[in-house]
Formats: structure tokens, sequence, C-alpha cells
């Protein structure tokens, strides 16, 4: 067979046609032919597919360096655009500027340099700043909430896609001889599935023109008609599949419920000075316990108001003294005088419907232990941080997995200071692994403090909720998707920027250990053996989780987090976040045997799945079939009577510190 002009054919050129095709058809279903800037962007995307083309095609370096530098031409005039969005003239002229400077620089260093490293780097820079800024300027430019909606559906589908492909595209570059390997051994016609280097094109392609349109419609002028049906095939179906999939569950699905759901928000913003002031007169009359037997009868059934907020949601605004020590009993009954407790709030300006929606018949709230929730207490409180990471924006989840993994790793970098000290190894290595064990929580319980989000943390917090059916399925698996990624995103930055060019454990005692510790963790143990220290070990993590949540003050949750994870360290599990930055740290100083393929087959899978059943069944089903199921069964509020105000936290205090794990 005669070779090729160009050489063995290598291209995926029907996948960078797709690019030209989708600049072509946002050209010519515009209102306006485009000019300026607006022109530049679909001029981008169409640059992309022509000189992506051209360098499969060559194989050459010059026409590699065009197709890296038209990924740049694409986002650099898409971050001109969101950012000099309303701007003066003044600034504009600042910010292009920069951006051209900032271009050139970048791609001048990467093509003199040939250094992959920026290229990359900056890349998912700019993608992330396209995705903060689109989804900030949607709300100012749809009014309507039904458009905005779908037009953040929109949004989120082109940057998700877009952002999957650029991990896909890592991925191939990273690990393609394994790729190769494995696409040989499946053979067709399922070897096609392998090919992701072919599906970065095919997600960039969707992604790329779905952020122009969507940014050529948002800052061009105020959106009043819901433009999905003017996309490319596949948006308007994937939007339609979004719209479908995005109910909020059980809550709010009657137009009684919404209405109730929106005069409660309108409330918390209406006369709470003066009703603040009158309970804080009237509260010392009423002794130390407030029975709150006037309470109306219920208005509607428990059930129809699952997940909604706690009537105690308003008193978080009641900073009072008196309420910080006092047990509140909290039963269902009427009060036809008017002159009980229930009546007087009610003329302090705190409404009856505040009291009276929800069944509080054995409802009892504690308010006398500063230092922890009650069990049934912390598990809501879970369930509830469950909901709020579920239904977080993805952006934002992406993010707080980067930068979970990033913690983690700077945790992980000290425990392997202590762990691979050359003399400790041979004359005291029960004492060097306690170290390393006292060590390691630095990482963990400074993620959890933050607020930051790591894949294992989340599989205890998500399953609790949609269990209590306040999430849906597809959410929690979204949000395990995109903390996992940003995890190993985080990792892989510490280990191979700050750590592996930064020379960290270059000098010979510990790049020695380090293979020694790899081989170790890695190539002598079976899967099934990593499998079954993974449930250990993120069984003892979602402990230490419930032990952070249950805490109070910050000491405590501290101590109560440190010794399960002291104890998981000590034992030796294996922790799948953790394992990113330790195993490319091994295969990056060059562990024998230890490669990619081998890491993700043997130990990254069994480790995953390991921590899935350890985190989501070992804890969330117990955690949920103790406190929140029976709960439901037997006519109580779910959690068994939570309290979430003690004068100084309030529900979204204690959410805001451990919702967000």
């Amino acid at each position: 067979m005669a070779t090729p002009f160009w050489g063995p054919q290598t291209s995926y050129l029907k996948y960078l046609l797709r690019r030209v095709a989708y600049g072509l058809y946002g050209l010519m279903t515009s209102p306006k032919f485009p000019t300026g800037p607006r022109l530049a962007s679909y001029s981008g995307l169409i640059g992309v597919g022509i000189c992506s083309a051209g360098y499969h095609m060559t194989l050459k370096y010059h026409t590699q360096m065009s197709d890296e530098l038209s990924m740049h031409l694409l986002t650099t005039p898409l971050i001109y655009r969101l950012l000099s969005f309303n701007a003066s003239p003044q600034k504009t002229r600042i910010i292009g500027t920069v951006l051209s400077i900032l271009f050139t620089i970048v791609m001048v260093t990467h093509m003199v340099m040939d250094e992959f490293l920026l290229h990359a780097t900056t890349f998912g820079l700019g993608i992330y700043v396209i995705a903060t800024r689109v989804l900030k300027i949607i709300p100012q430019q749809v009014k309507d909430p039904v458009i905005r909606k779908n037009f953040q559906n929109l949004a989120i589908l082109g940057l998700g896609s877009f952002g999957l492909g650029y991990i896909v595209w890592l991925i191939d570059e990273f690990a393609c001889r394994y790729l190769t390997s494995a696409r040989h051994a499946v053979g067709l016609p399922f070897a096609f599935l392998l090919e992701l280097h072919g599906w970065w094109h095919v997600l960039t392609a969707i992604g790329g023109y779905t952020a122009v349109a969507v940014i050529d419609i948002v800052t061009t002028e105020e959106v009043t008609e819901d433009p999905t049906h003017t996309f490319a095939w596949p948006v308007p179906l994937a939007s339609r599949l979004m719209s479908k999939s995005s109910g909020q569950g059980p809550v709010a699905t009657t137009p009684v419920q919404t209405a109730w759901r929106w005069r409660l928000k309108k409330q918390a913003f209406e006369g709470r000075k003066v009703a603040v002031e009158n309970v804080r007169d009237a509260l010392p009359k009423w002794g130390n316990k407030l029975n709150l037997s006037s309470v109306a009868p219920t208005l509607f059934h428990r059930e129809s108001f699952k997940g909604l907020p706690f009537f105690t949601t308003r008193w978080k605004d009641v900073k009072m003294e008196r309420l910080n020590k006092m047990p509140l009993s909290l039963n269902a009954g009427e009060d036809k005088s008017g002159e009980g407790p229930a009546g007087k709030l009610q003329r302090a300006g705190l409404k009856i419907f505040d009291l009276n929606v929800i069944e509080m018949a054995k409802m009892t709230i504690d308010l006398a232990s500063p230092l922890a929730y009650t069990p049934a207490e912390t598990a809501e409180l879970i369930c509830r941080a469950g909901v709020k990471k579920g239904r977080s924006r993805p952006d934002k989840v992406l993010l707080s997995g980067i930068s979970g993994g990033c913690i983690l790793a700077f945790g992980c970098a000290v425990s392997l200071t202590a762990l691979t000290a050359p003399w400790y190894q041979e004359n005291a290595p029960g004492l060097i692994k306690l170290i390393g064990a006292i060590v390691f929580p630095l990482g963990l319980v400074t993620v959890i403090l933050t607020g930051a989000d790591l894949f294992t943390s989340t599989n205890l917090f998500t399953f609790v909720a949609v269990l209590n059916g306040r999430l849906s399925i597809w959410r929690m698996l979204l949000h395990w998707f995109l903390c996992f990624f940003g995890n190993l995103g985080g990792c892989l930055f510490v280990m191979a920027i700050i750590v592996g060019y930064g020379g960290i454990f270059d000098s010979d005692p510990y790049r020695e250990e380090i293979v020694a510790f790899t081989t170790k963790k890695q190539l002598k143990p079976e899967a099934y053996q990593i499998f079954l220290r993974a449930i250990g070990c993120n069984w003892l993590v979602c402990l230490a989780c419930f032990l952070g949540v249950q805490a109070k003050d910050l000491t405590s949750k501290v101590v109560g987090m440190w010794i399960p994870i002291f104890a998981f360290v000590a034992l030796g599990f294996d922790h799948v976040v953790a394992n990113m930055f330790f195993m490319p740290l091994g295969i990056w100083m060059g562990t024998p045997g230890l490669t990619i393929g081998l890491y993700i087959w043997k130990g990254m899978i069994p480790a995953l799945f390991g921590n899935i059943l350890g985190g989501s069944l070992c804890c969330g089903v117990y955690f949920w079939w103790m406190y929140l199921a029976d709960a439901e069964d037997e006519g109580e509020p779910q959690g068994k009577g939570v309290l979430h105000n003690h004068g100084h936290d309030s529900p979204s205090d204690e959410e805001s510190q451990t919702g967000s794990r």
C-alpha cells in the first residue's frame, strides 16, 4: 500500500471539520453578520478546526504550533468580550492591551521552548475565567426566570463539555501509549470509545460553539426570548434533557408550596428589627422553658414540606442571651385566648404561619449542650449539607475540588517527609509510621475546615441526601464526577509543579524511600486488597466528617476529625485522592514497574469503588437508617428536633462550615 502524501494517516478530520461547521453555522444564523469582537469569536472557532486539520494531516512542528495557537485565539476573544462587557472605553482598552501582551508572551514562550505545561495551564485558566464570568453575566442580561434557567443550562452544557474535553485531552496526553495498547486489546467496534483525542475534538467543538454563541447573545443585548431553538444540534436536545432533570425533587412541587416558600423568604426581610426587640422583652417572662402549647393546628401535611427549612431558620437573626441557654419544648396545640407565647410572638412580628405549618408533636430543641450536637441533629445537618453540595453550581464544585486536591496534596507531601526519613525507616519503622499518621491529617482537616471538596467525604453527604429524598441521583453523580476530576487536577498540579519541578524530594535518600514506599503501596498488594483497604479508609474518613459536623467549636472539630484520620493512615489504608499524589510522584521518581496504566487499573479504580462503598454504605446508610429513616416512618420531624440557632451559630453558619466538604 502506497504511503500517503503527508505520511501515515493519524488525523480525526471529521471531528475537526465539525468546528468549522459550527463556526459557519453561527455566522449564518446570526441576525446581523458579526463584526469586531463578535466576528473574532466565530473566526477563532473556525480557525481551530482549520489549524487542527492542518496539524493532523501533516504532523509537522509548525502546524502543531498553529494548532495550539488557535486554541488561545478562540479563548482570548471570549475573555476580552466578557471582561470588557459594560466597561468604560478606557478600561476596555486596558483589558485589550493586557490580554494581547499575555497572549504574546505565552505563545512566544511556548513556540520557542515547546513547553506543553504552560500551554495547558493557561488554556485551562482561560476556560475557568470564561465559566465564572458568563455565569455571572447571565442573571444581569436575562430577566425572565424561565429563560434565565434555560440559558444557564446552555452555558453549563457548553462549559461542561469544554471542561470535560480539556480533562480528556490531558489524560490522552499523559497516557497515550497505554490507551493505544488498550485500543488494540479491545478491538473494533468498541475501540473508538478509547480514542480520547477524538473525543477531545468532539467535546471542545460542542463546548466551544456553545460558549461562543452564549457569550455572543448575552453580551450583545438583553435577552427577552428563549434562543435555544437557534442553536445547532445537539445543543437544543441536551438543553431539554437538562431542563427535565433539573427539578428540585419533592420540594415546592405545588403552587401552595411555592407560594409558601416565597412568603417565607419575603417575611425574612420584613419587620425583623421590631420582632427581635419585642421577643427580647417578652422571653424573660416565660421562664426556662417556652412551651408553645398555643400553636395553631397544622395547616399542611408534613410530607408536603420535606426538605423545606425548619421554622427555626427565622430565629437566626434573633440574637438573645436568654435563648442560648433555654431548652425549648414545642408541642402542637391551640391558643384560643391568644395570650400564650405564640400569640405574643405573633404580635411581636413573627407571623403565626412561621409556627403552625410544620407538625411539631414530640419535637424538642435542646440548647443546653454547648459543645456538640446529638447524633440525630448531626445526621440532619449532614443531609442538609449534602443537598447544598449537590445543588451547587458545577463551576464552583470543580474549583472546590481542585482546591481540595491541592490542600490534601500538601498534607501528603508533609507526611512523606516523615515517612521517607531513611534512618527511621531502618531503625524505627513503627515509630515513623505513627509520626506520619500524626502529620497526615493536616491536609484532610484543612480541607474540611476551609470548605473545599474531597471526593471521599462528599460520598457521605450527598448519599445521605439522596437516601432522604432531598437530592436526585443525577445531581449526586454529577457532583462526584466534578469532585473526582477536580481532586485529580489539584493533586497532579501540586505533585508536578510544586514538588516535582520544585525538587522537594530530589536528594537520593528521599528519592529511594519514595520509590520503596510506592512499590510497597501499589505493586505488592493485589487489586482486591486495595479495594478492601479503601473501604476501611473512607469508613474512617466519613466518621471524621461526622465528628467534625457534630462539634460546635473549632478545637473540638479538629480533635474529633484528627483521631479517625490518624487511624486509617496508621493502618495503611488506601485513600483514592491521597494516592493521586503518592502514585504519580512514584512514577515521576521512576519507580520500576509502576506505570500510569497499572496505577489506573490496579490502584485508582479499586480504591475508587472501595471508598464509595465505605463512605456511602458503611457510613451513609447507617446514619440515615438510625436517625432519619425512622423519623419519617413515625411521623416525626427529620433529625428528631435539630436546632439551628445557638445565638452565635445559625443554620447557615453551620452549613457553611460543614456543607462544602
